[in-house]
């Protein structure tokens, strides 16, 4: 419905663009305000057009500011249509004419004003679509890639919990975008949030893969059923003579940028559960 009125409305600034161009060329007391309404006018015309598309991709409904555009429009060509047919005897009205031109002209130029640069925002509500529909698939991605791994990786609680703060990242991404619907206010602060998380989702898909290929690289198995193997290693001591300094520089040397979240990788029995233990 709502692209059938655009369309229509579309039209209809034509008609009335028309009625603008054959009154100009009386070359009369209206020139001025009536150079300003083309101007006006074509800018209304480029933006619809935008308007147009946007909401087919959308899938938006915007009767109401479409249906103020069609009550201005109409009531203008009329107007301008009166005024291009007016008699000589008519022409002690022309300066009353003239404020009912500039009235409509500003009634234009304030839906310019006021509702395009609103419509102007689309275009980043529609990137944050598409990165909502990137993140949902690099979910999907790493659900899978989880399932994989939890039977052969002794540290997959870690990557489940960094899954549901995704998860919990994402609602929060499309709570503040049907925010942004309604009142189109912060759109660039979300493209970065979208952007970063669908970064980090990419790095993690990175390291998961990683680990898989060193795990099943060090596992002693041949085929493609994976087994514990009937021996771990035993607890570290709680105490490691000459090991607090080391540990104590490493942890100011990869905590120092306030980065909360660091991924250790190795082949297997190479002590990254130890030192995790030891940084923690």
């Amino acid at each position: 419905m709502a692209f059938v009125v655009t369309a229509a409305v579309g039209t209809l600034l034509g008609e009335l663009l028309h009625e603008v161009w054959e009154l100009k060329k009386k070359g009369d007391m209206f020139e001025t305000v009536l150079e300003s309404m083309e101007i006006t006018l074509t800018s209304v015309t480029q933006a619809l057009e935008k308007i147009k598309v946007l909401n087919k991709e959308l899938d938006r409904e915007n009767d109401k500011e479409i249906w103020k555009l069609w009550k201005q429009l109409e009531k203008g060509k009329k107007l301008v249509s009166k005024y291009r047919q007016a008699k000589c005897s008519s022409c002690l009205k022309k300066p009353f004419y003239m404020k009912d031109l500039e009235k409509l002209d500003d009634s234009l130029k304030r839906f310019s004003q006021i509702v395009m640069p609103v419509e102007d925002n689309l275009e980043a509500v529609r990137g944050i679509h598409e990165g909502v529909r990137d993140i949902h698939e690099d979910v999907k991605q790493v659900k899978e890639i989880h399932q994989k791994v939890k039977d052969i990786q002794t540290n997959v609680e870690g990557v489940s919990d960094r899954v549901n703060d995704i998860h919990d990242e994402v609602k929060e991404v499309k709570e503040v975008l049907e925010e942004v619907k309604g009142t189109h206010v912060g759109v660039k602060d979300i493209q970065v949030q979208v952007k970063k998380i669908h970064e980090e989702m990419r790095e993690m898909n990175k390291d998961l893969r990683s680990n898989i290929q060193t795990e099943k690289a060090a596992s002693p198995v041949s085929n493609n059923n994976v087994h514990f193997r009937p021996l771990l290693p035993p607890e570290p001591p709680r105490v490691t003579v000459g090991l607090d300094k080391p540990i104590k520089h490493l942890k100011n040397e990869l905590f120092n940028d306030g980065v909360s979240t660091v991924v250790l990788t190795g082949p297997g029995g190479s002590g990254k559960t130890t030192l995790a233990k030891k940084l923690s």
